[in-house]
């Protein structure tokens, strides 16, 4: 799975001055999780 920067999200998960920064890219069926701008897990999601 290629990441460009463009695509990395502001979304964040807990308290808003928590660090570091995550972001949830969905893309398909897949659901990436980034952690710092780096690949943190992927969900593979089923609706």
């Amino acid at each position: 799975m290629v990441i460009n920067k463009n695509q990395i999200c502001n979304f964040r998960y807990g308290s808003p001055d928590s660090l570091p920064e995550r972001c949830v890219l969905r893309s398909g069926p897949l659901t990436a999780i980034l952690e710092d701008g780096r690949l943190w897990y992927i969900l593979n999601v089923l609706n």
